[in-house]
C-alpha cells in the first residue's frame, strides 16, 4: 500500500469515527496509532494503551473549539 493510500485510509477512519459520534476515538487513534475496544485491548502493548487512554483524557479536557480544531488538523495532516 502506498503512503498516500495509507494516509487517506487513516483520514477516512478518523472522519468515520467522528460521524459515528465517537470523535474522541478518532483523536485517540490519531495520537496513539491504536483503535482500542474491549475485544482487542489485551492485544495492544501496554505503552499503546497508555497512549490511547492519555489521548482520551486529553480529549475530555479540551474545549469544544479545541476539539473541532484538533480533528480538522488531524484529518488534514493525514491527507497530506
Amino acid at each position: 500500500m502506498s503512503e498516500d493510500a495509507h494516509c487517506t485510509i487513516n483520514a477516512e477512519l478518523i472522519e468515520g469515527l467522528v460521524k459515528m459520534g465517537r470523535p474522541e476515538f478518532g483523536y485517540a487513534y490519531a495520537r496513539s496509532g491504536y483503535l482500542v475496544s474491549e475485544d482487542n485491548q489485551d492485544l495492544i502493548p501496554e505503552e499503546g494503551l497508555r497512549d490511547w487512554h492519555g489521548a482520551i483524557r486529553e480529549w475530555s479536557e479540551m474545549s469544544a473549539a479545541d476539539r473541532a480544531t484538533a480533528i480538522q488538523g488531524l484529518v488534514a495532516r493525514r491527507r497530506q
